[in-house]
């Protein structure tokens, strides 16, 4: 054998290698281009065209954000190479699924603070506004979105929660009048024939001025129809008391 063929043999680098060196260059060089279009849609869709290799046209697809892209994607694609279109599909699919549902997201916020506007808040109103955002998948919705809703949410409630308690404590007075009402108008028969004293009466209708001097809501027209009958009831047992008065003032019976 010839010396100098082992020599050449020995010294000239595989051609493998060299082919291999050379497409990671291609690569790394495609890649680059794709990461320097940045947020370009068109230029990314021009990339994948032109991309030497599946993978790198993949990489261009999943570079893109916008609907329509897709969709330009999925139409080129669709009879070139079903892999392609297939990652275009998805991709647009995805990208039509986060838009609705921060559309969606979006559209609770806006109902959260118009609720927010009015006088009173319904606790069924909050309760379909919290079921309606609860069947979002979050995992879809922009980051600042979610912590927006709770913050309403949280003024919602607080709001609910302080209507029920007004409602509450309306409810309790009304009753508490009509109950007063009753109770003096059942002692003022015996307090006009004398049977009885006029001083149990009076701590009645002192009972009855305390509540009137604590009516919860002045514009409510139940509160005004309370406050009415209540004065009439007191005007009552002044004008019963005075005759009270009046008969414990006569002479007794038979004295001149």
């Amino acid at each position: 054998p010839d010396p100098t063929d082992n020599a050449q043999r020995e010294t000239a680098p595989p051609a493998v290698s060299e082919t291999s060196n050379d497409q990671a260059e291609q690569t790394q060089h495609w890649r680059a281009k794709i990461h320097a279009a940045g947020s370009d849609e068109a230029v990314l869709l021009q990339l994948a065209r032109e991309a030497p290799s599946v993978d790198l046209k993949l990489a261009a697809l999943q570079a893109l954000t916008q609907e329509d892209s897709f969709k330009q994607a999925m139409r080129e694609f669709r009879e070139q190479d079903k892999r392609l279109y297939r990652a275009a599909k998805s991709r647009w699919e995805a990208a039509k699924d986060r838009r609705v549902a921060n559309e969606e997201a979006n559209a609770s916020i806006a109902a959260a603070r118009a609720l927010l506007q009015q006088e009173q808040v319904s606790a069924n109103r909050l309760v379909e506004l919290e079921r309606r955002w609860a069947a979002l998948n979050s995992e879809l919705l922009d980051a600042a979105l979610p912590a927006e809703f709770a913050a309403l949410r949280a003024q919602l409630s607080a709001k609910v929660r302080a209507h029920s308690e007004q409602t509450r404590s309306l409810s309790q007075w009304l009753q508490a009048v009509d109950d007063a009402v009753e109770t003096l108008g059942a002692v003022l028969p015996g307090v006009a024939k004398g049977d009885t004293a006029p001083a149990e009466a009076q701590a009645l209708a002192v009972n009855m001025l305390e509540l009137l001097a604590k009516v919860p809501d002045a514009g409510d027209a139940r509160c005004s129809e309370k406050t009415d009958l209540a004065n009439r009831q007191l005007a009552l047992a002044a004008s019963v008391a005075q005759r009270a008065e009046f008969l414990h003032a006569l002479p007794a019976s038979g004295v001149a």
